[in-house]
């Protein structure tokens, strides 16, 4: 059983006006604490944003890095191939030189050959310019002479 006692009013208002004093300094904490905790996590927001951001940019770096990479390792391939396909076309060039040469050769051998006969004998316009040059000195000869016997 709670017993009342008499308290004077002005210590109620004595009281209540120290309660009230208290309750006001109380919410002012409260509303600064509010303030320091939203700052705080304006903050945190702001670093967390700053982390993803690096975070983000690393994994660019990461990718650039990675197609660098990969582009010289193409760029490497296509150079081989393009050497190979260089190397190719000078193998054909120079097979295609080299039959040239030979069927040159060929030609020449064979223009050779029909010059001489496999018996060793001349062609029959071999013969014919040989006779001409013999005919042809021996009747001036016999003109001058029969000139000159005359």
């Amino acid at each position: 059983m709670i017993v009342a006692r008499e308290v004077p009013l002005n210590e109620l208002v004595r009281r209540l006006a120290a309660w009230e004093k208290s309750l006001a300094q109380i919410r002012k904490d409260l509303k600064m604490r509010k303030e320091i905790w939203d700052a705080a996590m304006e903050d945190v927001e702001e670093l967390e944003k700053m982390a993803l951001d690096a975070k983000e940019e690393r994994r660019k770096k990461k990718q650039e890095r990675r197609d660098e990479k990969i582009r010289k390792k193409l760029q490497k391939q296509q150079e081989a191939i393009a050497k190979r396909n260089l190397a190719s076309k000078n193998a054909e060039k120079t097979a295609e030189k080299k039959e040239g040469e030979k069927k040159d050769a060929e030609k020449k051998d064979g223009d050779n050959k029909e010059g001489e006969k496999k018996d060793g004998e001349k062609n029959s316009e071999t013969k014919f310019v040989e006779k001409e040059t013999q005919k042809d000195p021996k009747p001036e000869k016999s003109d001058k002479s029969s000139t000159d016997d005359k």
